[in-house]
């Protein structure tokens, strides 16, 4: 079992957080460090055990990725508790996990703010990533990107233009954070 648990959070629960979470997955196979990680995903509003949309799983497909076997659920409490790290794809969907699981402050991030801010961290294990992420994301904040681009926006019922770009962000961003976290030393995390 992977020691490194990250979640995916949006409404649905069908579209941005089970794109993001099959996309990282594979990014982290990829990369060789699958084994150290458990990405998984939920929904504050999610139907459950519904598959993916079909829009999100025809462009995993195209970057090697699957959506097979995805079922939808909602998020709950118990979930965010136990993740070590949390990934809201916008500020309002990070604000109604932290309504719900204040503790996690520290470990929730929207999907672009941490990968804004991951490069920059020195070198260490995930959990000194979040950390170091948390205690500096009000200065970065400022000179990295303006707040406003740390939401990807809620592709249903949108047109396949802002459809594509939603993927694009998380295409990015999964990258990116994925990259960042395979360099992440392999010593047993600690949640701080």
């Amino acid at each position: 079992m992977a020691g490194f648990t990250v979640l995916v959070v949006c409404e649905g629960n069908l579209c941005r957080s089970p794109f993001a979470e099959r996309l990282l997955s594979h990014r982290l196979v990829v990369l060789g460090a699958a084994e150290r990680f458990a990405v998984t995903s939920a929904g504050t509003r999610a139907p459950d055990a519904v598959a993916m949309d079909a829009r999100s799983a025809a462009a995993l497909l195209e970057r090697g990725a699957s959506g097979a076997g995805f079922a939808s659920r909602r998020l709950a409490a118990a979930t965010v508790e136990g993740a070590d790290l949390v990934l809201a794809a916008s500020r309002n969907l990070r604000a109604q996990v932290l309504q719900e699981s204040p503790g996690a402050l520290h470990r929730t991030f929207t999907v672009l703010e941490l990968a804004a801010l991951a490069p920059q961290a020195p070198p260490g294990t995930p959990a000194d990533l979040v950390a170091w992420c948390a205690l500096h994301r009000s200065t970065l904040n400022d000179t990295l990107r303006r707040g406003e681009d740390y939401d990807v926006a809620d592709p249903v019922g949108a047109d396949q233009a802002t459809y594509d770009q939603v993927v694009a962000q998380l295409d990015g961003a999964c990258g990116v954070i994925a990259g960042v976290l395979a360099a992440t030393a392999t010593t047993p995390h600690l949640r701080r």
